[in-house]
């Protein structure tokens, strides 16, 4: 591919690999339209995201379907919402200017339709009404949601920037002219942060009662996805903001500020660890094992109790409540410095500054493939101070990771192994549980 890459290199790589996308995954594939079809609703998705709207530009997303009188959610019988027009209107630059002001990108969709017929150009049938449980599932915010339609999907999060889903997976993306060709399985993004991770876990396992009756690997596995999760759902409320900023994660036992080695100086120090994260958490999975003992109990004695009805109300009350603490935590990285946060959940501080005159440097490494240690070498001063400060900080102490959030939404993951600093771009922050959901029952 060349090095600078446009909506038509974008059309051609998902041409390439749409049938092949999830191969080995059963499950309706939707159809996608022909290459010229798709290089121009490309293009035109793209050039209406270069425009905007009383000095904002314009984000949307758009649906592409076959002709059809209804459309189906991704491997759901469920139908969207659909509220066609009376008269198709013609797909170009100025009618998606015109309806990209009425349909918010994280709920709504332009609907396009595209005919077999080769000389049928594309048109824009209607709009349709997604609804935000999608969107708070992607962001961590949320453990269950209703899925995408089954059809082509570009979001335009951005001036030149182009995202493309099938169904509800990431295909591939454009962003700052590069094209990169998306997993939605476990790509390895967040590897370096799982020994952090694991810590965390175990950490706060004491304080939870595990379920009497469900198989230890299904809620032991819930555990760790709802842990990553919460982390997860922190750095995405920093990337809602806006701002950009860092995430901090520190280990139990890292002596990030203690007096004979200060190596950050936190501006807002809380004056005792509060514990509404770790309280949250430990809240919502108590519940949750508990309900998940009384799913089992009622599939054995197929009778449902009372109290089996209050157990769900109330998981879904302590996953919102959990949410929202990560949403509320996540907004203090606005300030200016990093958010401290340690494996057992408890929040440091924010605002704070690292001391970059008493850390060292060391070479760094970018991960293309974290599970194959493909890497090459990485030019640190191509990037802004929070990168830089964050390779340093990794340098010296080998116990944390940092999360850094550029202002335009990008994410980068830092960390150190063997005296080595490495560096994961553009990584997913998805929420887990939205491409787990089916393993993961109970809470839906």
């Amino acid at each position: 591919m060349p090095d600078y890459h446009f909506p038509a290199d974008l059309a051609e790589q998902v041409t390439r690999i749409w049938d092949s996308f999830l191969d080995g995954v059963v499950f309706s594939r939707p159809p996608l339209p022909s290459p010229a079809k798709l290089r121009t609703l490309m293009e035109v998705a793209y050039l209406a995201g270069l425009e905007k709207e009383e000095g904002r530009p314009l984000c949307f997303m758009i649906c592409c379907t076959m002709r059809s009188e209804v459309i189906h959610r991704h491997g759901h019988e469920r139908i969207v919402e659909m509220w066609p027009f009376s008269a198709c209107r013609p797909y170009n630059v100025q009618e998606l200017r015109r309806l990209a002001v009425t349909c918010d990108i994280d709920t709504a969709a332009i609907w396009v339709e595209f005919s077999p017929d080769p000389d049928e150009p594309l048109v824009i049938r209607g709009l349709l009404n997604l609804g935000s449980s999608w969107v708070r599932a992607r962001r961590a915010f949320s453990y269950s949601h209703d899925a995408l339609p089954e059809a082509l999907l570009v979001r335009v999060d951005a001036p030149g920037q182009l995202t493309v889903f099938q169904g509800s997976y990431v295909v591939a993306t454009l962003r700052s002219g590069r094209i990169q060709i998306e997993s939605p399985l476990s790509t390895g993004d967040l590897l370096g942060a799982y020994p952090l991770f694991r810590e965390g876990q175990k950490l706060l396992r004491s304080q939870i009662t595990p379920p009497r009756y469900e198989v230890l690997r299904d809620w032991d596995q819930f555990e760790w996805l709802t842990y990553v999760n919460t982390i997860l759902a922190i750095v995405n409320g920093i990337q809602c903001s806006g701002h950009g900023g860092a995430l901090i994660l520190a280990a139990s036992a890292c002596e990030l500020v203690s007096r004979e080695r200060e190596l950050v100086k936190v501006k807002y120090q809380l004056s005792s660890d509060p514990a509404h994260l770790r309280r949250r958490y430990v809240e919502f999975m108590n519940i949750r094992h508990q309900y998940g003992d009384m799913v089992r109990q009622y599939a054995n004695d197929h009778a449902a109790t009372p109290q089996g009805q209050f157990s769900l109300g109330s998981l879904v009350d302590a996953q919102r409540r959990l949410a929202e603490t990560c949403a509320f935590i996540g907004n203090l990285a606005a300030a200016d410095g990093a958010l401290l946060l340690r494996t057992d959940l408890t929040v440091v501080g924010f605002g704070t500054e690292i001391l970059l005159d008493r850390i060292r440097q060391a070479p760094v490494y970018e991960l293309s493939n974290p599970f194959r240690g493909q890497r090459s070498p990485f030019d640190a001063e191509q990037h802004g101070t929070r990168h830089r400060s964050a390779m340093r900080l990794c340098a010296t102490l080998p116990d944390l990771c940092v999360f850094v959030v550029s202002q335009d939404g990008g994410v980068s993951l830092i960390w150190s192994d063997n005296g080595e600093v490495y560096i994961k771009t553009g990584i997913q922050t998805t929420g887990v549980f939205l491409g787990y959901s089916l393993l993961v029952p109970l809470i839906g």
